[in-house]
């Protein structure tokens, strides 16, 4: 019972390899508007009501002793292996923290022939492939006490963060006939679908109607692929290489080819300079804790 035990605790937490990847990444907090503490618990409690399930399983299977039932469940133990925890996903994860994310393909290709030998050995030796898994699983058995360890910690630093936004700028005195600027950015949008390749049978007036309206430039692109990385490079105008997450309320930026990290909070942007000039500022934003990061620089600021 003992040994079922740890290996439905091993398996379920391998099960959940992709969030605690997310959880401790160092991206939960800074994007989080409230302290994620409960999605810490829920988490952990996910793992054991999961390994719950497995347990149960395995010793209503033993105490059967039916064939073709001990037969069912090697194979849904095969199945939950393969789908659920991907073990190319952990080289996976290796590759891109380097970032070698060209070699996605690879891996795909990788999980497809793991998935074709796992089904042949085990439809040759159904019994000795579930053993030799069950084995490995007893052996990565000390990671759940080890992910449940970090799980604690971060829910302890989360407690002495502060998830507050930072207080509004001091509205500024209105300037007679001053020039308004709304500037509007549609996140992921894709040019591609929208307007170059968009299907005859769908049809968007609104957006037909701001292109004819509006300067149009068909050949320009992105300041970087992820709203991490964009949106920082847009609303500084300098190009980012990298983008890394400190706590509730810092983002450290790297500016082009520079080695030295700064916190973007500290960094001139659109706003800053808005005021500088003497107008007042407002943003409302999706992703980002701009509220929080850039509060100084606005007048009025709502994120989501």
């Amino acid at each position: 019972m003992l040994r079922d035990l740890l290996i439905a605790l091993s398996l379920a937490n391998l099960c959940f390899l992709r969030i605690w990847n997310q959880l401790f990444n160092g991206k939960l907090t800074y994007y989080a508007q409230v302290p994620p503490t409960n999605q810490l618990a829920a988490v952990a409690l996910n793992v054991l009501l999961l390994a719950l399930v497995f347990w149960t399983g395995a010793q209503l299977t033993r105490r059967s002793q039916r064939p073709a039932l001990v037969r069912l469940a090697r194979w849904a133990f095969l199945v939950v292996v393969l789908v659920e925890v991907k073990l190319p996903y952990v080289a996976f994860l290796l590759y891109e923290r380097l970032g070698w994310t060209s070699a996605r393909p690879l891996f795909v290709a990788l999980w497809l022939l793991i998935v074709a030998a796992a089904v042949f050995l085990a439809s040759r030796w159904e019994a000795r492939v579930t053993h030799a898994l069950g084995v490995l699983l007893l052996i990565l058995s000390p990671f759940v006490a080890f992910t449940f360890y970090q799980d604690i910690a971060l829910a302890l630093r989360v407690r002495r963060m502060s998830f507050a936004d930072q207080p509004p700028a001091a509205v500024l005195p209105s300037k007679p006939g001053a020039p308004r600027v709304v500037w509007l950015i549609f996140d992921e949008l894709d040019q591609r679908l929208i307007f170059d390749q968009r299907p005859a049978s769908v049809h968007l007036p609104e957006f037909d109607r701001l292109r004819a309206q509006s300067l149009s430039a068909e050949h320009a692109f992105a300041p970087a692929r992820m709203t991490e990385m964009a949106m920082p490079a847009l609303i500084s105008g300098r190009l980012i290489s990298k983008a890394e997450p400190r706590g509730a309320g810092e983002l450290m930026v790297t500016y082009g080819d520079s080695a030295a990290p700064v916190p973007w909070s500290r960094q001139p942007n659109v706003f800053s300079s808005a005021r500088e000039l003497g107008f007042n500022t407002a943003l409302v934003g999706w992703n980002h804790p701009y509220c929080r990061v850039l509060g100084s620089s606005l007048s009025a600021c709502s994120w989501a």
